[in-house]
């Protein structure tokens, strides 16, 4: 399973492995998984401090959430850390979280089988 921060830095660029903005993007990325949180979604409490720290280890048992929740979270840090310029595609970004953030919410406390992993 992949590091939350390692799949945040790919997502932001310039590689998986530039380490330099760090401290800023796991600021960010806590923000977001707290916000996840506060819907119900992820391991209560859980915040990164380094790249050890994977989606299976936030998720726990429902993996079944594992790419809305990447999408979430990646596209909330580069609102935080690096917004686009064009307005558009910030107002994009932000309706994109809001339905991946329902969808959450409603795939948690859905008792049909269908969201099981």
């Amino acid at each position: 399973m992949e590091s939350i921060l390692k799949t945040v830095r790919k997502f932001i660029g310039p590689a998986e492995d530039y380490d330099y903005f760090d401290p800023e993007l796991i600021m960010s990325i806590n923000s977001a998984l707290n916000f996840l949180n506060h819907g119900g979604i992820g391991v209560k409490g859980f915040t990164i401090s380094d790249d050890t720290a994977t989606w299976e280890d936030f998720l726990g048992d429902k993996l079944n959430l594992l790419s809305s929740a990447e999408t979430y979270v990646c596209l909330s840090v580069k609102l935080d850390f690096d917004p686009p310029s064009n307005s558009f595609l910030v107002d994009r970004y932000k309706a994109r979280m809001e339905e991946i953030f329902w969808r959450l919410i409603a795939m948690m406390e859905s008792s049909d089988s269908e969201w099981d992993s």
